[in-house]
This record gives C-alpha cells, structure tokens and sequence, in this order.
C-alpha cells in the first residue's frame, strides 16, 4: 500500500488554499509558498 501525502490548507474550519497532494506535499517551499501567498492575501 502506498499513501499519497496530502497537505490541507484549512483556517477557521474552511479551506482556504487547495490541498497539495503527492510528493509536493512534503515540500516545505512549496507549502511556504502557498500560506505566504495566503497571508498577503493573493489567493
């Protein structure tokens, strides 16, 4: 059995980003990248 990493992205009960599945999901850039947006609000 082989699992697919899956990183959610979740505030205030919501989703806030879509979820990165696969092996990206372990990439800590990638994630930083994702919530940094999130934060300066370029979603």
């Amino acid at each position: 059995i082989e699992t697919i990493p899956t990183f959610l992205f979740i505030k205030n009960n919501e989703q806030v980003a879509p979820p990165y599945t696969g092996p990206d999901a372990l990439s800590v850039d990638k994630i930083e990248a994702v919530i940094n947006d999130l934060i300066n609000g370029k979603t």
